[in-house]
């Protein structure tokens, strides 16, 4: 996990002497008098299990968080529709990671780990670093290793030997059932209701299905999209924007009775 920032601190110390000032070299072979170098880090090149843990996610394919790029839950694995998968957003990773870093102890950073999906990476130290955009995929693993092919023919199960490529020879799986413990949904909804000014952080702390049948029973979603997805963080945020619109409407709706009744 973040043990491994033991290992990147150094190199980013170094890194950040290249980007602030520079490193003047005293003499090379075209610069007699010597020349001033800057550099940056960019790609992080690794196996998703690598890159995980340097960019602070967890080490695991199989978890919630699983993906480098988006915001889309395990077990919303089924939505191959990229304009359904949601975007991260590096200001919020940013925020979460440090306060991972400034957590007091063990026990709330693994609060935080719980709610968030996240943990303090050392690149961050770097001014410049976006662990977004910089992540690459790794094409030895996904193409010359064959995991795409896997991918495709055993779980997506494409044929192109079959007309219209399905090579499904049983329904698809179904998604599990949602956990039977209605005590969280009773206690989340009093939750919502209460509306308090840390609602959000609350919010976080609740299982996953907790929130995502909160968000299917009422129908909300993220801006633009179709169905409900994305991890905690996004649909606790997504179930206090729809709290903090609905006051607004409540507000304006009785200021209007207000004016209607002074007008009569």
């Amino acid at each position: 996990m973040d043990k491994i920032n033991h290992y990147l601190k150094p190199l980013v110390q170094s890194l950040l002497e290249f980007w602030d000032l520079g490193v003047f070299f005293s003499r090379t072979c075209n610069k007699y008098l010597g020349k001033l170098f800057k550099a940056i880090l960019i790609p992080l090149v690794a196996d998703m299990l690598g890159a995980h843990q340097i960019l602070g996610l967890p080490g695991i394919a199989t978890a919630h968080y699983f993906c480098m790029f988006c915001d889309l839950d395990i077990d919303d694995l089924d939505i191959l529709d990229p304009a359904e998968w949601p975007t991260k957003n590096t200001d919020h990773i940013c925020y979460v990671t440090h306060m991972y870093k400034d957590a007091p102890s063990e026990s709330e950073q693994h609060e935080l780990l719980q709610a968030y999906g996240l943990w303090w990476s050392a690149l961050l130290d770097l001014p410049y670093w976006n662990p977004v955009l910089y992540a690459i995929i790794n094409s030895m693993h996904v193409l010359d290793l064959g995991l795409f092919q896997h991918h495709c023919c055993k779980l997506f199960q494409i044929d192109i030997t079959v007309l219209g490529g399905d090579g499904f020879v049983e329904p698809p799986p179904v998604k599990d059932k949602w956990s039977s413990d209605i005590g969280s949904l009773i206690d989340c909804i009093q939750c919502i209701r209460r509306n308090e000014v840390d609602m959000l952080g609350q919010l976080v702390k609740y299982h996953r299905w907790v929130l995502y049948t909160i968000c299917v029973d009422n129908d909300i979603r993220e801006l633009g999209k179709t169905v409900v997805t994305d991890t905690k963080w996004v649909l606790a945020r997504s179930i206090y924007n729809w709290v903090c619109l609905s006051l607004v409407i409540c507000s304006i709706f009785t200021q209007f009775l207000l004016s209607a009744q002074k007008c009569q």
